[in-house]
């Protein structure tokens, strides 16, 4: 999945944070070449993939225009996720 752009608010920065999430992971993961990019309805995807630091983060982004996307939300995988992932990309 190519994201071009990610557009932000305020309330989507605040809300990440109480997730302990930086902004600068959500889009590190959306640059992951190995996330995995799963469609949630019409616009929304739901993002699977790791910073640069390893960290692994589920990220839910919503179809802006072509290939900007709005971030929704954004934490830690939980442990089946996590395990989901690795099984995936091996």
């Amino acid at each position: 999945m190519f994201i071009s752009r990610l557009e932000w608010d305020e309330d989507r920065v605040q809300h990440i944070a109480r997730h302990g999430i930086e902004p600068d992971e959500v889009w590190e993961v959306c640059e992951d070449p190995r996330h995995l990019a799963r469609r949630e309805g019409r616009n929304r995807y739901r993002l699977y993939g790791q910073t640069t630091e390893g960290r692994y983060v589920f990220v839910v982004l919503e179809q802006f225009k072509g290939t900007v996307y709005k971030l929704i939300t954004a934490r830690d995988m939980t442990t089946g996720e996590k395990h989901h992932f690795r099984r995936l990309r091996t």
